[in-house]
């Protein structure tokens, strides 16, 4: 019996700490056990080398993904937004990042309300 063709997605490098899940998932074998090929279009050491002077879509990540060498890439919410507004490949946000979706610190601003404030001001009762 010929073995199935995996599907292959192949993500641009970010800062580790947002990149856990997707080391994780490649060394335990949890794509692969979902029938994907997941791998880093690059190294941590290109992404090192980077610079946050550059024009945005020149960027390593942004670059990966403009040019197809990439098919994903983690950024946050807000900067997904502005990414795909000015490249020219498309693309969708696939979800919230859970680095970013749980920074936020419970904070009472009254004794009878409880309010949930991120550190940037938001907050939602």
């Amino acid at each position: 019996m010929a073995s199935a063709i995996k599907p292959v997605v192949r993500i641009a490098p970010n800062n580790p700490v947002f990149d856990l899940p997707v080391i994780v998932g490649i060394e335990e074998g949890l794509f692969a056990k979902a029938g994907l090929e997941v791998s880093f279009s690059a190294t941590y050491a290109d992404r090192e080398r980077d610079s946050a002077e550059k024009p945005v879509l020149s960027r390593l990540k942004e670059q990966m993904f403009e040019c197809g060498s990439a098919d994903s890439y983690n950024v946050c919410e807000w900067a997904s937004i502005d990414r795909l507004e000015r490249g020219k490949r498309g693309g969708s946000i696939a979800a919230l990042r859970a680095a970013v979706a749980c920074r936020s610190s419970p904070v009472r601003t009254t004794r009878r309300c409880r309010c949930w404030r991120a550190p940037w001001g938001a907050s939602t009762l």
